[in-house]
């Protein structure tokens, strides 16, 4: 009864260690899409509240996102003071980065993954 005890045991903990690494792969994925939203989410307010972004602003954006890894960045927003109150102010991010992504046992792929942050506001602040 010992061999067979021993056994259980040495099966059970391979697939709790393969659990818990696949647990961390994707955790390491949903970090990512945290920090970018949280990041994004910043910027938004900031948009909201300048009623746009400057196109230094959006390339400030650009070179944050690019210092933390993410690819061919696109930030899309209104000119800083051109939407006037009532109007919709909206915000949309696009970049990707790459990870790396598990396939199979033990193959690993680097695959490049989207992100995108998109939100609207309607307009609060008078323009002149």
């Amino acid at each position: 009864m010992g061999a067979e005890r021993s056994l259980m045991w040495g099966v059970s903990l391979v697939l709790m260690l393969f659990v818990v690494v696949s647990v961390i792969d994707y955790v390491v994925i949903l970090h990512t899409k945290l920090d970018f939203d949280f990041y994004c989410r910043q910027v938004f307010w900031q948009c909201e509240q300048n009623v746009g972004l400057s196109s230094e602003e959006r390339l400030k954006v650009e070179l944050e996102l690019k210092e933390k890894g993410f690819v061919s960045v696109s930030v899309v927003a209104p000119e800083m003071g051109s939407v006037s109150k009532g109007q919709v102010v909206k915000l949309s991010v696009k970049a990707n980065k790459k990870l790396v992504q598990r396939k199979k046992l033990y193959l690993f792929e680097r695959v490049e993954m989207p992100f995108l942050y998109e939100q609207e506001v309607i307009s609060r602040r008078l323009v002149n």
